[in-house]
């Protein structure tokens, strides 16, 4: 998060970044649960 400036960030921007973090959340607990620990929250 962060990534972009607050001008050019955008309800819509918003609601498929949170997708992407769900997807990204899911993808991790499918793999190995050493390598999701390895990642900071």
């Amino acid at each position: 998060m962060g990534g972009w400036p607050d001008k050019a960030f955008m309800p819509h921007q918003a609601a498929s970044t949170d997708c992407r973090m769900r997807r990204n959340r899911i993808r991790r607990k499918k793999l190995s649960h050493q390598r999701v620990f390895s990642f900071p929250t």
